[in-house]
C-alpha cells in the first residue's frame, strides 16, 4: 500500500508536464454542451459519485446536493455507475436525483435487467445524458435515449466523456468488449473532434476476476482518466498507471454509498499542459462524517 502511495506521488511529479492532448466524432450520439460557468482560467474540477444505490441514507441524493452546492468550486459532476435501485426509484427520488446537476451519468447493466422499454421510458425524465459506448440494442428510443459520449466546451478545454458497463443478462442488449469499444471512442474524440480530455466512466468495477477498470486503464490509449464503481477493490487514493503508449491514465472512484464524494481538481497552463492534480474526498453524510474512526474507515477502504 505505501508503495503505491509512493508511486502516486512520484507520478504526480510527472504530470506536471504532460500536456493535456485530444479529439473527437461527429454522429448521432453526439451531445455537445457549453460549461463555461464551471471552469476558471487554469483549473478543472471533477465531482464524482458511484454506487449509490448502496446507500442506507433515503436522502443521499439530497445530502449530495447540499454538499456540493457549497463548495467554493463548481465543477463537472459526473456519476460511474449504479447512481440508483431500478426496483426502488419514485418520483421524489427521480427529482432529487435530477436536483443535484449532473452533467454525464454512466449506463449501468443492473438498469436493464428486465424490460428495456419502461427504463427508457424513465430515462426521459432524467435531465442529464445516459453514457454508453459498450452495449446497443434495436430497441425502439435507444439512440436518443443513450449516448456514446458527449462533449462539454469550457472556456479554454474540449473534454469528451465516454462510459463502459459490466455484463448485461438482458438478451436484447448487445455487449462489446469494454476495453475495445472504451478505446474505440477515444480514438474519436482525441483524433477527430480535438477533445483535450477523455474521461472514461466505468461501471466495471475492481474485480479482477473479470474485466475491470484498473485492466481498461492499462489495455487504453486515449483516456486520460477513468472514474470507476467500487466492486472488487476500493481505494482511499488515485491510482496513476500506464496506458498502451506508456502514457499515465488516472484511475479514481468515490466511495460506495454516497459516504465519500471523490472531488479531482486538474491543473493547466495557457498550453493546455497540466501542472497540478490534486484529489480528496467530500463527506455528505453527517453520520460519516462525526465518526471518530473515520481515518480507520477510509484505510479500510483498501481491500486488496
Amino acid at each position: 500500500m505505501e508503495s503505491n502511495r509512493r508511486s502516486f506521488l512520484k507520478h504526480t511529479a510527472s504530470l506536471m508536464g504532460m500536456t493535456i492532448l485530444s479529439p473527437s466524432l461527429n454522429g448521432l450520439a453526439n451531445v455537445s454542451r457549453n460549461i463555461h460557468d464551471l471552469i476558471d482560467t487554469s483549473h478543472l474540477t471533477i465531482y464524482q459519485s458511484n454506487d449509490l444505490n448502496l446507500s442506507f441514507h433515503p436522502s443521499i441524493y439530497n445530502k449530495i446536493r447540499s454538499e456540493l452546492n457549497q463548495q467554493i468550486s463548481k465543477g463537472l459532476t459526473v456519476d460511474a455507475g449504479n447512481l440508483f435501485d431500478l426496483d426502488k426509484i419514485n418520483l421524489e427520488m427521480l427529482q432529487s436525483i435530477n436536483s443535484i446537476g449532473y452533467h454525464a451519468v454512466a449506463l449501468s447493466s443492473n438498469y436493464l435487467k428486465t424490460d428495456i422499454q419502461s427504463f427508457l421510458k424513465l430515462a426521459k425524465s432524467f435531465n442529464f445524458p445516459l453514457i454508453n459506448c459498450n452495449y446497443s440494442s434495436n430497441e425502439t428510443g435507444w439512440s436518443e435515449s443513450i449516448k456514446q459520449y458527449v462533449i462539454f466546451n469550457t472556456k479554454n478545454l474540449k473534454i469528451g466523456i465516454t462510459s463502459v458497463a459490466q455484463n448485461s443478462m438482458n438478451s436484447k442488449i448487445i455487449v462489446e468488449n469494454p476495453y475495445k469499444a472504451a478505446n474505440r471512442i477515444a480514438k474519436k474524440l482525441k483524433s477527430e473532434n480535438k477533445c483535450d480530455l477523455v474521461i472514461c466512466l466505468s461501471q466495471l468495477g475492481m474485480d479482477k476476476t473479470k474485466t475491470n477498470s484498473r485492466d481498461l486503464a492499462i489495455a487504453s490509449k486515449n483516456i486520460d482518466f477513468v472514474l470507476s464503481t467500487t466492486e472488487g477493490q476500493k481505494l482511499n487514493y488515485p491510482l496513476i498507471l500506464r496506458n498502451k503508449n506508456d502514457q499515465e491514465v488516472i484511475l479514481m472512484q468515490g466511495g460506495s454509498g454516497g459516504e465519500l464524494i471523490c472531488k479531482s481538481v486538474i491543473g493547466y497552463d495557457n498550453d493546455k499542459y497540466r501542472n497540478l492534480f490534486h484529489q480528496e474526498f467530500i463527506m455528505p453524510t453527517k453520520s460519516f462524517a462525526s465518526k471518530t474512526d473515520i481515518h480507520k474507515t477510509v484505510k479500510n477502504l483498501q481491500n486488496v
